[in-house]
């Protein structure tokens, strides 16, 4: 599921993509994907489907561009199904800052979208 979403993303938008993080030299904007949880679901045949959360950092220098990286994303993810992927759906989305440790710099404009999806191992 990792690699087909990211596969996914970075055959669709224009900037870096990673599941985890990326290298320091990436340039936003960027976005970072990492799993919230996960859990198999069971049945008297066996393991079903996983049903779980994924959360989707866009990363940019202005809000601006953090949220034309979180439009692409949503465009494509929302709703999605294919591959492992039985379906994918927004639950939250929340703004942010990313900023100099121990000064009020702020350095990248986040906004993080948190995504409820099921898919098959």
């Amino acid at each position: 599921m990792e690699k087909y979403l990211q596969d996914l993303l970075l055959a669709s938008v224009p900037f870096p993509v990673a599941w985890g993080t990326l290298d320091s030299g990436a340039g936003a904007p960027y976005v970072s994907m990492h799993r919230l949880s996960g859990r198999a679901e069971w049945s008297m045949d066996g393991p079903g489907p996983t049903r779980g959360r994924i959360q989707v950092d866009a990363f940019g220098r202005t809000f601006a561009e953090a949220q034309g990286a979180a439009d692409a994303v949503l465009a494509l993810l929302d709703g999605h199904s294919g591959g492992p992927v039985q379906g994918m759906f927004l639950d939250a989305v929340r703004d942010g800052a990313d900023g100099a440790q121990g000064t009020k710099t702020v350095l990248l404009q986040r906004i993080s979208l948190i995504f409820s999806i099921t898919y098959v191992k």
